[in-house]
């Protein structure tokens, strides 16, 4: 996202995304590490320290599995690339159906932005606080007026609450269909 908006050509963007992939790169040695870890500090703990010593050791499994296969890490990546586009795209729908039309690479950005502030483990009801606050913090630091950038923040979040609930509702209704029927 840094990049989108600031071009290669700019070194204090290309050090900022160098640090921000590092421990991407670095996945494999740090769930390693985490694996120890968990086995030494979480597994003496207990059956709720097992668990959480079981579940590193899945994930660490399974990303070893997935380098095994490069086809299928592949395959995982293009569909993480082409979610992580449908959600840009939406995004950028929205913002012009309620008159804004920004550019795409500040739609990247600050979009991005608020989907990493949205990680944090502290939300109201319907998730609202992180994503909103990581959304105005991004759009207004790339030029957006504050209040423009908090409204269509809520407004997004508040959209895409509406899309989760009519097709989640229209999926739970057809899975209980197909539930019934068999």
């Amino acid at each position: 996202a840094v990049l989108a908006v600031r071009g290669l050509t700019e070194p204090a963007a290309l050090a900022i995304s160098a640090l921000l992939l590092t421990p991407i790169a670095l996945l494999p040695l740090t769930l390693a590490a985490a694996d120890r870890l968990a086995l030494r500090l979480l597994a003496p703990r207990g059956l709720a320290g097992r668990r959480w010593a079981r579940r590193v050791r899945r994930v660490r499994r399974e990303l070893e599995k997935l380098r095994q296969r490069p086809a299928r890490l592949l395959a995982a990546a293009l569909a993480s690339v082409i979610m992580w586009g449908l959600q840009w795209t939406v995004v950028w729908v929205l913002l012009d159906a309620m008159g804004h039309l920004w550019p795409p690479a500040t739609v990247v950005a600050g979009s991005t932005a608020a989907a990493v502030a949205n990680l944090l483990p502290f939300n109201l009801i319907g998730n609202l606080g992180t994503l909103e606050a990581g959304w105005t913090a991004a759009f207004t630091a790339l030029g957006v007026p504050l209040e423009v950038a908090a409204a269509t923040g809520l407004a997004a979040h508040l959209w895409g609450l509406i899309f989760a609930a009519v097709f989640g509702g229209a999926a739970w209704a057809a899975l209980s269909l197909a539930g019934r029927r068999s």
